[in-house]
């Protein structure tokens, strides 16, 4: 072979494979199942989780700014990250799910 190198690095680079992706850095990765209780503590801050995913397997990925538990490969909360300890962070549940109050029972 006599040729010099950067004669040769447009043929390098052509035949180059592309880089292989990568899960993103910075992210603190657990698995556990989750409690009854369906809060999963991170630090010192709780984060609830969606009731349906109690008992199950779940994946809990937490970056800087935020906490991501997904299970079974969907997403079964988000939440902002607290840095303050002894937080408990709950996610209130859609409009649609909420009971009006008219509809409500009164405790007397």
């Amino acid at each position: 072979m006599q040729a010099r190198p950067a004669d040769r690095l447009e043929a390098d680079r052509s035949r180059m494979l592309g880089l292989p992706s990568i899960a993103q850095l910075g992210w603190w990765k657990a698995s556990l199942r989750l409690p009854r209780d369906h809060y999963v503590r991170l630090d010192t801050c709780d984060y609830s989780v969606h009731p349906l995913a109690v008992g199950r397997r779940i994946e809990v990925a937490a970056a800087l700014d935020q906490v991501l538990v997904t299970c079974d490969g969907v997403e079964v909360a988000r939440h902002a990250r607290h840095q303050p300890p002894s937080t408990q962070t709950t996610r209130p549940l859609p409009p649609a799910r909420r009971q009006p109050a008219r509809n409500r029972r009164r405790w007397t």
